[in-house]
């Protein structure tokens, strides 16, 4: 593979998530370790940092919200901490258990997928529904019409945000990811060797 218009960006530490702005313009890393932790906000076009703030706790996953002006983290063992992208700003926790899958809709409603739970919310966080998970999800994406397609244990489910029985779309033990197409009219599921595109 042949990376062109390459810009490279320096990070205090190992760089460990990462994450774009829906522009393509801007990317946001966490990195560091146990003692010295950083969220950093980069303009690609410069390799330039734009803002940096230390991280509290650690982050295994993290999720730009509608908007772009604030980050959610999810943290081993403690509630997800949402901080201001600006490092002026206050972080803060939430009442949203550890997750290690999240999506966000155009509108700003939120899914996150822990061990055991999936947890829709609405822009300001606050829960909409939830739905019992048999395993680990390994994929989440909103569709156009704001259902939310998810893998659980060998099944390809929608659920809408209203909180009815989600549908099953496709089952096989050999479903292993998903993603949604930018416009969200369409889906990419790998299955074992192949990738098979849906129309929902």
């Amino acid at each position: 593979m042949e990376i062109r218009n390459r810009t490279g960006v320096s990070h205090l530490g190992n760089g460990r998530l990462l994450c774009f702005s829906a522009d393509g313009h801007r990317l946001l890393t966490a990195s560091g370790d146990t003692n010295h932790q950083f969220l950093c906000l980069w303009d690609l076009a410069t390799g330039r940092c734009l803002s940096q703030r230390p991280i509290a706790d650690g982050c295994y996953t993290m999720l730009w919200l509608a908007g772009e002006t604030h980050v959610l983290m999810a943290r081993p063992r403690k509630k997800a901490l949402l901080a201001p992208v600006d490092p002026q700003g206050r972080a803060r926790s939430v009442d949203i258990d550890y997750f290690g899958r999240a999506a966000v809709a155009a509108d700003g409603t939120c899914a996150f997928a822990s061990r055991e739970t999936l947890l829709l919310t609405d822009a300001q966080l606050r829960p909409i529904a939830r739905h019992p998970l048999a395993a680990f999800s390994h994929g989440l994406a909103f569709l156009a019409d704001g259902r939310l397609a998810y893998l659980d244990d060998g099944r390809l489910l929608t659920c809408d945000r209203a909180g009815g029985r989600p549908k099953v779309l496709l089952e096989s033990s050999e479903l292993a990811a998903l993603s949604a197409a930018p416009d969200g009219a369409s889906l990419a599921v790998a299955l074992g060797g192949r990738i098979e595109f849906l129309t929902p």
